[in-house]
């Protein structure tokens, strides 16, 4: 399966013979990537539309979208509905319009995501020719806090009774989860991407995250964007259930304590999925993590993102994308960040030569480019310990080194540790302009590291 390897677009510096294209800054030692073809621009996938504002949660939901306009007579339609809420910033007008835009591509996406279920890319394009949006445009509800927008499609066409199926469970799943967030304390919120039981991805259900995503802000919740430990995350774990697929949501409060916040069952032919990813990346247990995560001595939680242009929460990138990778821990910590393959052979990528891997509040460690590799998903894994606590036998890691067998032992046991996992869709057809990489060179590249110290 083509996979997410951050760690393989640096060490195409050690194969630039392979092109003379664009070079793409890395941020970490002046070092840089040449790769054969200048980036492409970010895929948007269904449900990247989010706010990365870091806005906060609303103290209390706005109006419904009861202004929303319809799409026109004599004809049966299906519909998409987008929602944005107005962030509060000086300039109100200026927020009030980019809600106004955000909500009618989210409608839009909405409606991407209910037509074209288990279609081909050039079968979801021809249908979506024919999406309208609504007669009044996207419009601001009664108190102006809320962005609402409807698309629709006019029947004949026809989903399959599974989607429907599926639509029906999803958003009774919002709903839930809408009502657990409105009892639980106060913060930002992070909607994460589905991942099974083991922490791995699921590119396929992007959809699903997608359309819990655009339904928060209609119960007055933002998506905070950017990595926070002070916000509250929406975990989506999904697993099979016979030839259904069981989606449950739970919300996860800054000091790592997570409560049940509803689930969603239905048929796996709603998103032609024949399985879940089985040993796609390396899994939480062998980690020695409980949903992608661990807290630390005294209470540390770090958070690490990958930033895809305005995209904080891809479910899958293009071979060639570009991104950046963020970094925020609650207290001043060390940090080393690392990229683990399902085998367990993993490249220390951060921090640099030079570097201390000192950290207080947020940071960005570069721009990097998405490369393809095989053996499946890898996972991007921030371990931190508090200032001044021992870092063990990784203190000694600076730079890109490898490491082989990672594993929980391989973690300080006081550790603070989060990760994300992140898939590469390396399908011809997939995205535009991607950057084809000679696999063998990078995996010579991988083989020549130097092994970081023990």
């Amino acid at each position: 399966m083509p996979t997410l390897r951050v760690h393989a677009a640096l060490l195409a510096a050690a194969t630039a013979a392979l092109a003379g294209g664009a070079v793409v800054g890395l941020g970490i030692g002046g070092a840089g990537v040449r790769q054969a073809h200048a980036a492409p621009p970010p895929a948007k996938a269904a449900g990247d539309s989010s706010s990365t504002s870091g806005a906060a949660v609303a103290p209390a939901p706005p109006g419904p979208c009861t202004v929303i306009g319809g799409l026109g007579p004599g004809t049966r339609w299906i519909s998409g509905v987008g929602t944005e809420a107005v962030a509060k910033a000086p300039r109100a007008r200026e927020a009030e319009a980019e809600a106004l835009i955000r909500a009618d591509n989210n409608a839009r996406d909405d409606l991407r995501a209910r037509v074209c279920v288990g279609l081909t890319d050039y079968d979801c394009a021809s249908v979506m020719s024919g999406a309208h949006p609504g007669m009044q445009g996207a419009v601001l509800n009664a108190d102006r806090t809320l962005a609402c927008a409807i698309w629709g499609i006019p029947e004949p066409f026809e989903r399959a009774p599974s989607q429907r199926a599926a639509e029906a469970q999803v958003n009774a799943l919002a709903k839930t989860l809408g009502g657990a967030l409105a009892s639980s304390a106060a913060s930002p919120v992070l909607l994460e991407s589905v991942t099974t039981t083991d922490g791995c991805a699921v590119p396929e259900l992007a959809a699903l995250s997608f359309r819990i995503r655009n339904a928060l802000p209609s119960v007055g919740f933002v998506d905070a964007g950017a990595p926070r430990t002070d916000a509250r995350r929406v975990r989506l774990e999904v697993s099979e259930v016979g030839t259904d697929l069981q989606v449950n949501a739970s919300v996860v409060a800054p000091d790592g304590t997570a409560r049940a916040a509803g689930q969603a069952v239905f048929p796996r032919a709603a998103y032609q999925l024949d399985a879940l990813p089985s040993g796609s990346c390396i899994a939480d247990r062998v980690l020695g993590l409980s949903g992608g995560r661990r807290t630390g001595a005294a209470g540390l939680q770090v958070a690490v993102s990958i930033r895809a242009g305005a995209d904080q929460t891809p479910d899958s990138l293009c071979s060639g994308q570009s991104f950046s990778l963020d970094l925020n821990t609650s207290a001043p910590a060390r940090v080393h960040v690392y990229s683990v393959t399902p085998d367990g052979s993993a490249v220390h990528v951060w921090p640099e030569p030079s570097g201390s891997g000192r950290l207080t509040g947020t940071q960005s460690l570069g721009t990097f480019a998405a490369a393809p590799s095989p053996g499946g998903d890898e996972r991007i894994l921030a371990v931190a310990v508090p200032e001044g606590a021992p870092m063990g036998p990784i203190d000694a890691h600076r730079g890109f080194c490898r490491v082989d067998g990672f594993s929980a032992a391989t973690i300080p046991a006081d550790a603070a540790v989060a990760s994300v996992t992140w898939h590469i869709d390396a399908r011809p057809d997939a995205c535009a302009g991607q950057t084809t990489w000679d696999e063998q060179a990078l995996a010579k590249a991988l083989a020549d590291l130097a092994a970081c110290p023990r």
